[in-house]
């Protein structure tokens, strides 16, 4: 009886981590989309990407603040179908796998980037 209980317990306290790990991912999306709108934060983000094979062409195609907001609205929507995973689970999938390629495009940007990589401070 005893480990029924413990059990239980347990499946709840794993049930609550996947929503606080689900929310605070949503939380940080929406926030660092909505930074896309900004001045300083669209400047920021074409630096990178105007370095990165996979991101270059379109950095090159638009303005500054349009490439900025372009990448801002995806991760506002990743945010949001990731969100409503209790509603559509399967519209949550496609933002979680959006997200997932997000953020190796991403990590891409520590091998492209000049300057990102200094020589003898180690990793960077």
């Amino acid at each position: 009886m005893t480990t029924l209980i413990q059990d239980d317990r347990g499946a709840k306290l794993e049930r609550l981590g996947a929503v606080l790990i689900r929310y605070s991912l949503v939380i940080v999306l929406l926030w660092v989309g909505s930074l896309k709108f900004t001045a300083y934060e669209a400047m920021g983000v074409h630096e990178h990407a105007i370095n990165s094979p996979l991101l270059a062409w379109l950095a090159n195609m638009m303005s500054v603040q349009s490439f900025a907001e372009v990448i801002g609205t995806i991760e506002i929507l990743l945010a949001i179908l990731i969100a409503i995973k209790p509603d559509a689970p399967k519209a949550s999938y496609f933002g979680s796998v959006g997200a997932i390629i997000m953020f190796l495009l991403t990590l891409t940007f520590v091998f492209t980037t000049p300057g990102v990589w200094q020589p003898g401070y180690g990793f960077p």
